[in-house]
């Protein structure tokens, strides 16, 4: 029996796994030539080079000593020292590879480090095949109710909100994704407002209380408040 590597994931996550093997496969299948992989002269431990650290957008440049390399799954891997101690005064170190170090040309011009990566067509065509099957199998999962109330969260960050909402539609988009139109507030700020999935609180549809069967009053001459007797007397009368 073979189990999909993607059961369980949500819709959102699948969509996001089909589009990026999508990607993938469209980049594989363009014509021509893949490029030579460049070549550098090989880093020396003990010397001092420039890295670039953090994410793309918020990337900063810090000297630091190179004290190890080596190859891990065909990639170069380089660990260096920093120059800041941790909270217990050991050396701070980073583990980076070929394009987080900065390379300068004979004129002290900096090179723009390309890797070259490998598509393997065949495991990336069964991987979309498992994503698109297990994202029929989650649309099910995850369906919604229509005239139900559902509570929606709207807005981001620090003014995300959650609101009660009735469901009056649901659409499905070219990437699979399913886009919902909920209706919700009331008089005047009344509205309707399309949401995806992922802005759904998931869990049972809300469904109005019904209010508790009560006994009906009835007179059995017992009354609870009162003081009962001592036991013991009771016994000796």
């Amino acid at each position: 029996m073979t189990i999909n590597r993607y059961a369980g994931k949500t819709v959102a996550a699948l969509v996001l796994i089909i589009a990026s093997a999508q990607s993938a496969l469209a980049e594989a299948a363009k014509p021509g030539e893949i490029a030579a992989p460049q070549t550098f002269d090989p880093l020396v431990v003990g010397q001092s080079y420039t890295i670039r650290l953090g994410k793309i957008g918020h990337t900063n440049t810090v000297q630091a000593t190179l004290t190890g390399q080596r190859v891990f799954e065909g990639k170069n891997q380089y660990r260096f020292d920093i120059g800041t101690t941790d909270d217990f005064g050991a050396p701070e170190f980073r583990i980076v590879g070929d394009s987080q170090v900065v390379r300068y040309d004979a004129e002290g011009n900096e090179v723009k480090v390309k890797i070259a990566r490998s598509i393997n067509v065949e495991d990336v065509t069964a991987r979309l095949a498992e994503a698109q099957a297990e994202l029929i199998v989650a649309n099910e999962r995850e369906a919604l109710v229509i005239n139900q109330q559902y509570d929606i969260k709207l807005g981001r960050g620090d003014t995300t909100r959650v609101v009660a909402a009735i469901l009056l539609g649901e659409a499905t988009q070219e990437n699979g994704a399913k886009q919902y139109n909920f209706f919700f507030g009331a008089g005047f700020d009344a509205a309707t407002v399309k949401v995806y999935g992922s802005q759904v609180v998931r869990g049972a549809p809300i469904q109005e209380e019904e209010p508790e069967a009560t006994e009906p009053d009835v007179d059995n001459g017992f009354d609870p408040d009162a003081e009962l007797p001592d036991f013991e007397e009771t016994l000796a009368n």
